[in-house]
């Protein structure tokens, strides 16, 4: 039977490290997610269901445990996957009394000073892997699809599978906020990218996995329990070997090139120590556009020749001749002076046209 899980993680960020691997000092991170931590984190999370429907769930641990010993396990990675920058960040460092000293001299005699035991932090770097974050169903950018086969896959350890994944909010460390569930099969054109394999081959990493006879007693010890924090690897698990799927050169669509419009507003701000007032709007005004007009044609109007002026014509609001614009299907340029509401003084002269008439 093949079981089908599907795991996005919302913040676009998988932060977890190998087996014995300092998580602050390994740059490269656990990629594909090892099996060995997806059977722990459903373990767990069993015992939360447990608590909360008040069901007994050994016997179900104990079918999860043999399925995922004796299966097998691939991956379909999402395409496009890097390793983080890394984040700084505080850490917990040693647990020890806050101030170190709790004694002071006071005239010569020492004084006890209150203090309390707390951890001391230190600033580390935090090394992940980016994913997409996708968390759609409509999306599987971002998915990482977790292909599971074996005989020992049946219905009855399905049957709280779906309530325990619900209830796990993150796969690794803390920061790895995720969601999973399982779904019936593989989005259309997706496939297997990634397995597992006994020896290791040219590109492949080391990923930690259940062994055939792993017992739920060696998954739920704890990292403090002598038998395993004195081995090299976990009991009940071993190190399988995996290659990464290539990720597709990442190539920029080539851009049309951008057209400039012909601007529709101008506007020049206007600075000066003593605000003119607004009666001296149409006055300012009318030396305002007088101005634009002769940087326009380069020179008066009156010395414009015809061909000049009839290119002028939107922007002066006449006709080569002299009389006003006999065409209102595009009204020619307005000017004007705009005010600031708070202070009431005089902060720019505009240009207005609905052609494109300014950027001649």
């Amino acid at each position: 039977m093949r079981v089908v899980l599907r795991q996005t993680f919302p913040l676009g960020r998988f932060h977890a490290n190998p087996w014995r691997a300092f998580p602050f000092e390994d740059p490269h991170g656990e990629w594909p997610p090892s099996p060995w931590r997806l059977l722990r984190a459903i373990v767990a999370r069993s015992h939360q269901f447990e608590r909360e429907r008040g069901v007994w769930c050994h016997a179900w641990r104990e079918s999860l445990v043999r399925a995922f010993g004796t299966g097998t396990v691939g991956w379909c990675l999402p395409a496009f996957s890097w390793r983080g920058p890394g984040l700084r960040q505080y850490q917990p460092a040693t647990f020890e009394w806050d101030p170190p000293s709790r004694t002071k001299k006071v005239k010569g005699r020492p004084v006890n000073i209150p203090g309390e035991k707390t951890y001391r932090s230190t600033l580390t770097r935090d090394y992940f892997r980016v994913v997409g974050s996708s968390g759609t169903k409509a999306d599987d950018t971002g998915a990482i699809w977790w292909v599971m086969d074996g005989e020992a896959w049946s219905e009855d350890p399905l049957d709280w599978l779906d309530a325990i994944l619900a209830r796990m909010t993150y796969f690794g460390r803390a920061e790895a906020i995720t969601e999973i569930r399982r779904v019936e099969t593989l989005p259309m054109g997706a496939h297997v990218n990634c397995v597992l394999e006994q020896a290791p081959s040219s590109g492949s990493v080391p990923v930690l996995a259940p062994t055939a006879g792993v017992t739920l007693e060696q998954v739920q010890a704890v990292t403090d329990d002598p038998s395993v924090a004195n081995s090299t690897v976990p009991p009940g698990a071993c190190w399988l070997h995996a290659r990464r799927p290539v990720r597709p050169p990442v190539r920029l669509p080539r851009s049309a090139p951008r057209m400039r419009r012909s601007p529709r507003v101008l506007q020049f701000a206007i600075g000066a120590r003593v605000s003119p007032p607004r009666k001296a709007v149409v006055g300012l005004t009318q030396r305002f556009r007088g101005r634009v007009i002769r940087e326009f044609l380069g020179g008066s109007w009156r010395r414009a020749d015809a061909a000049r002026r009839e290119a002028a014509r939107l922007l002066t609001g006449k006709e080569a001749d002299g009389s006003p614009l006999r065409e209102h299907r595009h009204p020619h340029a307005r000017f004007g002076i705009l005010f600031d509401r708070e202070t009431g003084k005089a902060a720019r002269f505009l240009c207005l046209a609905r052609s494109a008439v300014l950027g001649r």
